[in-house]
């Protein structure tokens, strides 16, 4: 993304998806500056807000996180990105009404990001129900689960495995 950036500079999605990978490597500055640079060249960019929001709950800065998701102006990816911040804040009513809007308004189509809020939220059981339903939907969301840094929270359930392995992103045991 970095040489695609060299040679076109004002090409908006190679800055964003240059801050996604940023992101799922760990360098959280780099993603960062990477989705901020998206921003300047298109401010209204779908998903940017939520973007930055991830990468601030992924760097430990909660309340920074929910300052990005209610800058977010895309509907979808402002009721997932409120669902995973009032979560890190502790806001218990709050997560759980954000994440019963974000179902309600984005279940048809959104699996995979409902279940990274699970994820995120350790609640390995629904989790893995939401991501059998974007297998089932084809959802795109799932070519980037293997390096999602906010499945962490079920990484180590069986089941998890059992879900890469069926997606043939991890070798077959034995």
């Amino acid at each position: 993304f970095e040489r695609a950036i060299e040679l076109d500079p004002l090409h908006v999605v190679d800055h964003f998806n240059l801050g996604l990978y940023a992101t799922y490597a760990g360098r959280f500055e780099r993603g960062e500056a990477a989705v901020r640079k998206a921003l300047e060249i298109v401010p209204e960019l779908p998903g940017a807000h939520a973007a930055l929001g991830r990468i601030h709950l992924l760097d430990a800065r909660p309340d920074e996180a929910l300052g990005e998701m209610t800058l977010e102006t895309h509907p979808s990816w402002r009721r997932y990105g409120l669902a995973l911040a009032y979560h890190a804040l502790g806001r218990v009513s709050d997560a759980q009404a954000a994440l019963g809007d974000f179902i309600t308004h984005d279940g048809a189509d959104g699996a995979f990001q409902i279940a990274e809020v699970h994820a995120y939220r350790s609640e390995a059981d629904a989790a893995l129900h939401w991501l059998d339903r974007a297998y089932e939907q084809r959802d795109p969301g799932l070519a980037f689960l293997k390096g999602d840094p906010l499945f962490r929270g079920i990484a180590t359930d069986p089941r998890f495995d059992a879900f890469l392995r069926r997606m043939r992103l991890t070798e077959p045991q034995g």
